[in-house]
């Protein structure tokens, strides 16, 4: 007993020794404090992914499996640090590893945040665009962080500097670096290595699509993102434009165009993916009526880039920058060869307009007229960081609608399902929507949105406009919300953040209820909507094929916003994805498999597929450096510059 009692008081006096050098040491307590956020982040996102009863059916994997890569890292950098501290002349050292030091928990805090909001971590695609889009991502980082976020970060970073110093001075008669005591902290380390090699050496076989986008270290992912030829700035070519139209008749008698995009809805928060909510009415009614789809997806889960693929019938440049706004981007789309057939084009958005240049990217794409939240009168809030009222951008639409003496081409965007799911301002509920979940509130706006819709539908039969006018309704991309630990859009590559509704309300060129059931994707548009106006398109000049013509079950591609993330394809319900980051692939069978809760992981048999997948994406990025931004300004009131910002000038309300 003697010996069991002088065993464990000597235990306690390293455990005392060591804690106290820790606190002492800057290097090794901003370690402390980094693993510390990581270690919260990933327990919160661990226990909420694999909640049973919000994901019924998904294998565990157990926690250490996700920390296991963090413990090495920690562990290795405490060590070395001490190593450093004892043997380096102290003053340039501590300046070198405090430096860095403070560094790490700055991203480690910040990859706390990014991790609770998104379900990912940090990587070097979300640094490079946080620096080079810095205008565009301080609001969102403003509403994510919040001020309790803010205040944490800068606790956190004030603690790291001054704890140490106040523990000096609280123990200055101990000597600190006496003896084996200096010591005591590289043991530390040490055991952090130890945990983190067992946890290393008992992991099993993935069974988690995806899982080393978290389970892997963060500053060892941004050296392999940084290292990525993915990552690395494209080489190539823009696309060149196709010859433009030729155009053997120009007639005023063709049917008016209206392209509703509902933002970030869903199939699933629909209607159809939700019979017993029907969240959708108005939607799920037009769709008895007319032409709707059951496996549409999106092309990247982003608007800017959606917004091509829809309007222009191609790929987008699979990368992060918007390269799209670029005057050289040769595109031909939908307002192009609409007005060269006699077409009225607008686009108009309840969105904020300076968000990614999209007054340039909406001329680019050939429209005439441009709206969006800032000239909207009479004037409504902002909600959030981007959206507004959607029902205020009715009217406006309808009085540009009055004045049109020729058939129109009019894209309408939404906005007020964008993150973070801000109710409209003055509605009777929006007290007590505010106090809902994140995911309510969304299903909350999901359902005004379709209000908003039949006031759309309302305004052209009051106007007898109605049965002269083709009005196409999608999501541009979907919505997670943790169904696979993934959150909002730009990441989420499993179905619900890629299938999308699709209604076509035509009365004179559908006349009985059509439902579209193959895979499909919004590159399907163009195609689908000369083909209502009997517009010929030879040679054709789209990536996708016509919803009203049988077509050939080719691979439908997708991707990730931020590069190196993820790019995949759906076939004959089978759905590929490889993700780069993670140097992992995963097969889905859809038709078996809709919830995608069996993933095949890593399968030999699938390589070949992530390996072409991994050339496809490659031959789909391009050169930023070869695109022309000239000073222009657009529509009478935006000021577009060449470092990718646009402003509006102030208009009288």
């Amino acid at each position: 007993m003697r010996q069991l009692a002088r065993i464990g008081t000597c235990l306690l006096h390293v455990i005392w020794r060591t804690s106290l050098d820790a606190l002492r040491r800057h290097a090794v307590f901003c370690v402390l404090v980094g693993f510390l956020a990581t270690y919260t982040a990933k327990s919160l996102w661990w226990g909420d992914f694999f909640n049973p009863y919000r994901h019924p059916g998904l294998p565990n994997v157990p926690f250490l499996d996700y920390l296991a890569a963090d413990l090495v890292v920690f562990g290795l950098l405490i060590f070395l640090l001490v190593l450093l501290e004892n043997l380096l002349p102290w003053w340039p050292t501590r300046v070198v590893t405090i430096t860095a030091s403070l560094l790490i928990v700055a991203l480690s805090l910040v990859n706390a945040f990014w991790l609770a909001n998104t379900g990912l971590q940090i990587t070097g695609s979300v640094l490079r665009a946080g620096v080079t889009r810095f205008d565009d991502a301080m609001p969102i980082i403003v509403q994510s962080m919040q001020v309790w976020g803010a205040v944490l970060l800068l606790g956190a970073l004030a603690a790291v500097v001054g704890l140490p110093f106040l523990f000096r001075v609280r123990w200055r008669r101990e000597e600190p670096h006496a003896g084996i005591h200096r010591w005591y902290g590289a043991a530390l380390g040490l055991l952090l290595l130890l945990l983190g090699g067992l946890g290393l050496a008992l992991q099993g076989k993935p069974r988690i699509s995806g899982w080393r986008l978290v389970a892997a270290n963060l500053f060892v992912s941004l050296y392999h993102d940084l290292s990525d030829p993915l990552l690395q700035e494209p080489t190539g070519s823009l696309p060149q434009a196709p010859p433009p139209p030729v155009v053997s008749q120009v007639t005023s008698s063709r049917p008016n165009v209206v392209i509703v995009m509902l933002e970030a809805v869903s199939y699933r928060a629909s209607s159809f993916g939700n019979v017993s909510a029907d969240r959708t009415p108005f939607l799920r009614q037009l769709a008895s009526r007319g032409l709707s789809t059951l496996n549409m997806r999106s092309v990247m889960p982003h608007t800017s880039k959606s917004l091509f693929s829809f309007l222009c019938g191609r790929y987008p440049a699979m990368q992060n920058a918007v390269i799209e706004v670029a005057d050289n981007y040769g595109m031909q789309c939908l307002p192009h060869l609409l007005r060269a057939r006699g077409y009225a084009t607008a686009f108009m958005q309840s969105a904020d307009g300076t968000f990614e240049d999209r007054p340039r990217l909406v001329a680019n794409m050939g429209f005439e007229h441009f709206l969006a939240w800032p000239h909207i009168v009479p004037p409504t809030p902002q909600l959030g960081y981007l959206a507004s009222d959607d029902r205020a951008l009715v009217a406006p639409v309808f009085a540009w609608i009055q004045q049109q003496r020729t058939p129109f081409f009019l894209t309408m965007v939404t906005s007020v399902t964008h993150h973070n799911y801000d109710p409209p301002r003055g509605h009777p509920d929006s007290a007590r929507v505010r106090t809902l979940s994140k995911i309510d509130r969304y299903h909350w706006l999901v359902r005004y949105l379709d209000a908003v819709l039949a006031m759309v539908f309302d305004g052209l039969a009051r106007t007898g406009r109605l049965d002269n006018t083709i009005v196409m309704v999608f999501g541009d991309h979907g919505e997670g919300f943790g169904e696979h630990g993934l959150y909002q859009h730009d990441n989420t590559f499993f179905e619900e953040g890629l299938r999308v509704p699709l209604v076509i309300h035509a009365p004179r060129q559908i006349t009985k209820p059509t439902v579209v059931r193959e895979d499909r994707s919004l590159l399907d548009v163009p195609p689908t909507l000369l083909d209502l106006l009997g517009i010929d398109n030879a040679p054709p000049t789209f990536d996708g094929h016509s919803l009203l013509r049988a077509t050939p079950k080719a691979p439908r591609y997708f991707a990730c916003w931020y590069d190196n993330m993820c790019v995949g394809y759906v076939q004959n319900h089978h759905k590929y994805i490889f993700l780069p980051s993670a140097r992992s692939w995963v097969h889905y069978d859809l038709a078996a498999d809709p919830t995608e809760s069996k993933p095949r992981i890593e399968a030999a048999g699938d390589k070949m597929v992530a390996d072409h997948l991994r050339r496809w994406l490659a031959r789909h990025r391009y050169s930023t450096r070869r695109a022309r931004l000239t000073n222009r300004k657009l529509y009478g009131g935006w000021d577009c510059r060449t470092n990718d910002e646009c402003r509006t000038v102030p208009v009288a309300r």
